[in-house]
């Protein structure tokens, strides 16, 4: 009996680090892939360049989960924990290297809520520049977690890596570890640019070229807009965006340049008196009189109607009766 509880304890408690692994209670949150995705895609990239795949760690997973929730909390990506600690004095905090010596790195997104196709825009845009893909290909980490939050509006993605760093007298005599300077840097968008937002046009218009690794979310977020409005007044979808895109963001008040004029000097010729002055001609109005229409009628208006009235009785009784006539 003591050895059936014994078995089924073990089955529980390895059910629970699978759960815990997955991530199943709270994996998804308003993204439209899992943690499984994200280090799937990780471990495509890796295989590219010809690196192993990283493993699943379920201390990077919650630590990794853990920063995303924090994120959503303050509604904000950010590299920096709740104290202002950074992902090296996580890793140390959460024991994962037994006191050995570690590497560890995080790359960060945040989405807005609603928009498909996020895994790619991660992997190959938002990350897509040397620091963050150089962290998703050095080959020094071995371990990955990932996190997943939202606070309603914006999805929240923490990628977490990290690696034990093998001693001298550790490392095989016949086994190389390739150092991060040999990996290659990515070959398309190896360049991201600034988020800065761009000065209005003479007519107050504003536009926005779409640089490396820029989403219309972020875009949105540098000029304070909504990202749908964005959409809507351009006639784009949200997530099908390009590389030196014109995107309109608003028209602005053009800035009014103010000229002081510079002080004159007060002529010195005579100027003349008003009253010296030949005035204009003055025109004279013309009246226009309107002859009044008479309101009553007169007594040979009254004849005259008469007249025509009697004329017109007498020729419908003279129709009738030729009518009459020619039916006998």
């Amino acid at each position: 009996m003591i050895h059936f509880f014994h078995k089924l304890s073990c089955v529980i408690l390895q059910i629970l680090v699978i759960l815990s692994i997955t991530g199943f209670t709270n994996q998804k949150q308003d993204a439209d892939f899992t943690a499984f995705d994200m280090i799937s895609a990780v471990n495509n990239i890796r295989a590219i360049k010809g690196l192993p795949p990283v493993q699943i760690n379920s201390i990077i997973m919650a630590i990794a989960q853990d920063h995303s929730d924090y994120q959503a909390s303050i509604s904000r990506s950010s590299h920096a924990g709740r104290s202002g600690e950074i992902v090296i004095a996580r890793v140390e905090a959460s024991g994962y290297s037994g006191g050995r010596k570690f590497v560890a790195g995080e790359n960060v997104a945040g989405l807005d809520v609603g928009i498909t196709g996020m895994l790619p825009i991660i992997v190959n845009e938002i990350w897509s520049d040397p620091v963050h893909y150089g962290a998703m290909v050095n080959p020094k980490y071995t371990d990955a977690g990932v996190g997943i939050a939202s606070d309603g509006k914006t999805v929240y993605v923490t990628l977490n890596l990290a690696g034990i760093v093998e001693e001298d007298g550790d490392k095989p005599a016949d086994t190389a570890s390739p150092e991060l300077e040999d990996v290659e840097e990515p070959g398309i968008n190896p360049n991201i640019l600034p988020l800065f937002t761009t000065t209005p046009k003479p007519d107050g218009a504003v536009y926005h070229t779409v640089g490396f690794g820029q989403t219309l979310g972020t875009i949105a977020r540098m000029y304070g807009v909504d990202m749908y409005d964005l959409a809507n007044i351009n006639s784009i979808e949200p997530d099908k965006i390009f590389v030196g895109q014109n995107i309109f963001i608003r028209y602005e008040t053009p800035l009014t340049n103010t000229v002081t004029p510079e002080p004159t000097a007060i002529s010195s010729a005579t100027i003349t008196p008003l009253s010296s002055l030949t005035p204009f001609p003055v025109l004279a109005s013309t009246v226009i009189e309107f002859t009044p229409i008479p309101d009553v009628i007169t007594d040979t208006d009254l004849r005259k109607i008469g007249v025509v009235v009697i004329f017109m009785v007498c020729s419908i009784f003279f129709v009738i009766f030729l009518y009459v006539r020619k039916l006998h």
